[in-house]
């Protein structure tokens, strides 16, 4: 399965995307809209209109934003350079685990995904599931981190109830990391056959290689993470 990151980055502003540049990533979090019905591409555009209040006002700001969107179809939105902050998990308050893990600023070294989805109880459609396995995989390749412990719901960091459908059900989150960790080691495997494949034709010999392909039969796994950014 491949996936398209269309970039749409919204405007530099002090609400929403300050341009600070990132730390590094110690994490990647799972947010739920908590719109239903919200496209990837509307959550991109709420965050730009943050950039239209006045801090001089008698009106309360609000501060928020991520890096990426997943919509309901599998659609993915960018909305800034995964190099930059974005404020996805601000809080007076963090989990002892965040504060172990993350420091005392976990904006500055998380990556920040917001999941659309069709009704108020949070469950995520397949194609946004798919989507998020895909797109997790690929930033932990990236970023060289382990599915299972550097993936965190907004739940993890701060307590709030996010994304709604795996705080109450947790055992989801948990095969969700499982999926990640499963597509990120079928990558990883289907690059050290190729590696290898290619060091034979230089005549670097691997017996152990020549073993497992001896019977001539194709590899059991095809799979690869098809990430385009545009």
């Amino acid at each position: 399965m491949g996936i398209k990151i269309i970039k749409d980055f919204i405007r530099r502003n002090i609400f929403s995307r300050p341009g600070v540049p990132m730390n590094e990533i110690k994490g990647l979090v799972v947010h739920w809209v908590a719109g239903p019905g919200a496209t990837a591409k509307g959550v991109r555009n709420y965050f730009d209109s943050l950039a239209d209040q006045d801090p001089n006002d008698d009106v309360d700001d609000r501060f928020a934003a991520t890096q990426l969107n997943i919509g309901i179809d599998g659609e993915v939105v960018q909305c800034m350079p995964l190099t930059e902050m974005a404020y996805h998990v601000g809080a007076r308050k963090y989990t002892r685990r965040a504060l172990a893990e993350l420091g005392a600023y976990p904006n500055n070294c998380t990556i920040g995904v917001e999941w659309c989805h069709p009704e108020w109880d949070g469950v995520f459609t397949k194609e946004t599931y798919n989507t998020g396995v895909v797109l997790y995989a690929w930033l932990c390749k990236k970023y060289n981190l382990n599915p299972i412990d550097d993936i965190y719901m907004h739940y993890d960091v701060t307590g709030k109830e996010c994304p709604r459908d795996w705080v109450r059900n947790p055992e989801k989150f948990e095969q969700f990391k499982k999926d990640v960790n499963a597509k990120l080691q079928a990558v990883n495997r289907k690059e050290e056959r190729e590696l290898r494949s290619a060091n034979a034709k230089k005549g670097i010999v691997d017996w152990q290689f020549l073993r497992e392909y001896d019977s001539n039969q194709p590899p059991k796994e095809e799979t690869t993470l098809d990430v385009e950014q545009v």
